[in-house]
C-alpha cells in the first residue's frame, strides 16, 4: 500500500484522529463551562452598573486581557 492511501486512512474531514479528539474535548470542555456560569451578575466598572450572565462578562474580561497583552507585546516589539 502507498504511503498516500495509508495517510488517507488515517484522516477524518481533512484532520488528523488525534487533532478531531482534541478538538472534541476542547468543544466539551467549553460547552460544560458555558452551561455551569449561566447566573447572571452584577458587574460595576466606574460609574456603569450592568447585570449579565457570567460567562460573558468572562468571556469580555478574557478578551480585553488578551488584546491588552497583544497591545503590549507589539508595542515593546517596535521600540
Amino acid at each position: 500500500m502507498s504511503e498516500s492511501v495509508e495517510r488517507g486512512a488515517r484522516r477524518i474531514l481533512g484532520r488528523t484522529v488525534p487533532e478531531l479528539a482534541a478538538w472534541a474535548v476542547a468543544l466539551l470542555v467549553l460547552v460544560v463551562f458555558f452551561l455551569q456560569n449561566r447566573s447572571v451578575v452584577r458587574v460595576r466598572m466606574l460609574l456603569w452598573t450592568v447585570e449579565t450572565p457570567l460567562i460573558w462578562a468572562l468571556l469580555v474580561a478574557a478578551a480585553l486581557g488578551f488584546l491588552l497583552g497583544a497591545f503590549r507585546i507589539r508595542i515593546t516589539r517596535r521600540g
